[in-house]
């Protein structure tokens, strides 16, 4: 038996460099708010979304690994992390997954 092609361990994918576990969709409603217990509430234009995180365009100044609270029409603020931040940009990720509702309310296509 040769051990030269053969392997105990599975064969696995590739690492994809897009390292989000669900693609982001263009969004229908563009307005938001974002906050920090640091800054006051501020207007946001949200830029795209899927139901574990997001994209904003903000003007004050956040950081990686701020914790912010997102509002989304007239719901109760939705917890989130900023992950990244880019050229007045935002990237945050979700504490928790948004509702389908939600995500159908703010999106194209929906889930």
């Amino acid at each position: 038996m040769s051990f030269v092609n053969h392997s105990q361990y599975l064969k696995v994918e590739p690492a994809r460099v897009e390292k989000r576990t669900e693609k982001r969709q263009l969004v229908i409603l563009q307005r938001a708010s974002i906050r920090s217990e640091s800054h006051k509430p501020e207007k946001a234009q949200l830029l795209d979304v899927s139901s574990y995180g997001c994209r904003l365009e903000a003007k004050q100044k956040y950081r990686a690994g701020q914790k912010v609270k997102i509002g989304f029409f007239a719901r109760q603020p939705v917890a989130a992390k900023v992950v990244w931040v880019k050229s007045g940009q935002i990237g945050c990720r979700f504490e928790a997954q948004i509702s389908q509702s939600l995500h159908r309310a703010l999106t194209f296509r929906g889930v």
